[in-house]
């Protein structure tokens, strides 16, 4: 073992010693940092290509009640006609479009298939929402008891640049709605159906 205070040859080696060590560490950090570059990349050019998706979604279940008094005999409320929408909002930052390709309401267990589209598509600006509404459904008689249920299973197709690249958003909702002297409020949650059931009945 040489001593480095005496040896110049000793001194020599381990000058190049400390030098290939510094190329080493060097060579790792250089590494690492271009492991973290491109990571940081691809996570941003995820977060970039995420921003232009179109992304449409339903924020809220809108109920219209045509609400009939009655005194006798004893004072009561009843809904002879009911309009069902739903609020789509387009959560992306890209103007989407939208095209209804299935949608189907039932209130207190009546369902009807009748009625006129006024429109079955449109477009949503980039965090906008519309209200897209089921015909509206009169109920023969009408609806006595509050509150009273219904279910809403719908389909929607969406797209932004390219109509090819449709995507789909399935909706498996439930809703109870309360009327009386003071108006009327809906409660609704998502319920678990699988959207193959929808699929089918096209």
């Amino acid at each position: 073992m040489c001593n480095p205070s005496v040896d110049v040859n000793c001194l020599a080696a381990l000058a190049t010693f400390l030098s290939a060590m510094t190329s080493v560490i060097a060579a790792i950090i250089t590494a690492w940092m271009a492991i973290e570059t491109r990571r940081m990349a691809i996570a941003t050019n995820r977060s970039v290509n995420l921003q232009y998706q179109p992304m449409l979604g339903i924020r809220s279940v809108i109920a219209e009640l045509s609400i009939q008094s009655s005194k006798a005999p004893q004072e009561s409320q009843s809904v002879s006609l009911i309009n069902i929408g739903l609020e789509l909002h387009n959560a992306g930052h890209v103007e989407l479009t939208y095209f209804m390709k299935y949608m189907r309401v039932s209130f207190a267990n009546r369902t009807s298939d009748d009625g006129e589209w006024i429109s079955r598509s449109g477009m949503i600006l980039p965090g906008s929402s519309t209200f897209f509404y089921h015909p509206s459904i009169i109920l023969d008689p009408p609806v006595e008891e509050s509150p009273a249920r219904g279910k809403i299973q719908a389909l929607f197709e969406y797209y932004s640049d390219e109509p090819d690249q449709r995507r789909r958003l399935p909706a498996n909702l439930e809703y109870t709605i309360v009327w009386g002297s003071n108006g009327s409020r809906v409660n609704w949650i998502f319920i678990d159906v699988p959207s193959q059931e929808i699929s089918n009945s096209l």
